[in-house]
């Protein structure tokens, strides 16, 4: 990523976090509705739905429209307001039951809670996760064909990995910490695809302990148009490695066919 994208985005970040003004509504949850879902399905692209303390639980939750999702910490930059404004998986929630579908949407100082399953997915080309604290859960961010940007997030306890690539287009993960990590901190896979080169940022990151790799790329056969630029991290307890490179093989049957 160029000096000038970087400073840029830094740019943009502050503008967010140093209470700019946003161009559409804003909803309160739960003082004006009394459920997160409820207001998403009411708001419009643009509009923010900022989310009082407290723990709100789901079972599906879509982001299907250009929302920011965010605690007061947008105003205050309390880390309380992160820590205290929960979003919990029922146990009922399946896998990646927390979806950014929309492209250019965002998740802004809030905690998420995730069960034996999955958490959140992004399959926009772009959104952005920051300042959030994801707590167990299988993957706890998975990319699903999407991309964007996720920064100053705290990932603990994720039950495999903490970020998940597949299919993914141009990702920035950046001043993150990861920590009690099952398997990788993130894994990107690398499947082929047509289109053009997409870049893969991992930066400025600590990870703790991780039960495989701090990052682990899974190659594939055919031309993943992908490059990445990986420095600046801090990899303390890897079992596996800071950094390591694998190949999936294609199935090959035995000699029973099988």
């Amino acid at each position: 990523m160029s000096t000038s994208t970087d400073l840029l985005a830094a740019i943009l970040l502050c503008m967010v976090l140093c209470g700019s003004p946003v161009s559409g509504k804003v909803l309160k949850v739960p003082s004006e509705h009394p459920t997160i879902d409820g207001a998403i399905g009411v708001a419009s692209d643009g509009d923010t739905i900022l989310i009082a303390r407290g723990t709100y639980e789901h079972t599906t939750l879509n982001v299907n429209k250009r929302l920011t999702l965010a605690s007061d910490y947008i105003n205050t930059k309390d880390q309380i307001d992160i820590d205290e404004t929960i979003i919990k998986a029922t146990p009922a929630a399946e896998k990646q039951w927390f979806a950014l579908n929309s492209k250019d949407s965002r998740i802004i100082g809030l905690t998420i809670i995730g069960n034996k399953n999955h958490t959140l997915k992004i399959t926009s080309p772009y959104s952005e996760v920051l300042y959030c604290n994801f707590i167990g859960g299988g993957d706890q961010l998975s990319f699903e064909g999407g991309g964007g940007r996720v920064a100053h997030c705290d990932f603990d306890g994720a039950g495999d990995d903490a970020v998940d690539a597949d299919d993914s287009v141009s990702y920035v993960v950046e001043y993150c910490t990861f920590d009690n990590v099952k398997e990788d901190a993130d894994e990107t896979r690398l499947q082929p695809k047509s289109g053009p080169l997409t870049t893969h940022v991992f930066r400025y990151n600590t990870v703790f302990k991780a039960g495989q790799s701090g990052i682990q790329l899974v190659d594939y056969a055919g031309d993943s148009k992908r490059t990445f630029r990986i420095y600046g991290n801090l990899f303390l307890h890897c079992e596996g490695s800071g950094v390591s490179m694998t190949m999936r093989l294609p199935k090959v049957k035995n000699h029973l066919g099988l």
